[in-house]
């Protein structure tokens, strides 16, 4: 967990209101899952391009061993 999640988490922990602490859990689940997703798409693209940086091929998969696909469906991005 980098510092960003941790006070993410640290927030939605001592939040007065457990509904906002909810959705800001949310959030950072639904980022870590389109980062997820950047990084799976970077993995296809290498295949087809020799020349990327090994270290971040190995940065990308230890990111997707790491965090495991998000269990349920993105928001919509509307406002709770």
């Amino acid at each position: 967990m980098n510092d960003f999640e941790a006070a993410l988490d640290l927030l939605a922990r001592d939040d007065p209101d457990p509904s906002i602490g909810e959705a800001a859990q949310r959030r950072a689940e639904e980022r870590l899952e389109l980062m997820r997703r950047a990084k799976y798409s970077f993995l296809l693209w290498a295949q087809d391009n020799p020349e990327t940086d090994p270290a971040a091929i190995a940065e990308a998969r230890q990111f997707l061993a790491d965090h495991p696909p998000l269990q349920r469906a993105l928001g919509t991005g509307e406002s709770a």
